[in-house]
């Protein structure tokens, strides 16, 4: 017997953080920061999500994360 197996690969691209357009706040038992920020598929707004305030606090201009 033969298993076909269907896999979806997604690419990742580097973004970077243009703008932290305010504080962090805590969510869900998260923190969160929305920031501004620009890739190769263009520029968008969204909240990065973190364990710990301190580490949403290190979030600053040129910040790099996956989109």
């Amino acid at each position: 017997m033969l298993l076909t197996v269907k896999i979806k690969i997604m690419n990742y691209c580097d973004a970077y953080v243009t703008e932290v357009l305010e504080g962090a706040f805590e969510k869900y038992g998260k923190w969160w920061k929305p920031v501004k920020y620009i890739s190769e598929g263009g520029e968008g707004e969204t909240k990065l999500m973190f364990d710990t305030l301190k580490e949403a606090e290190e979030v600053k201009k040129d910040y790099k994360f996956l989109v």
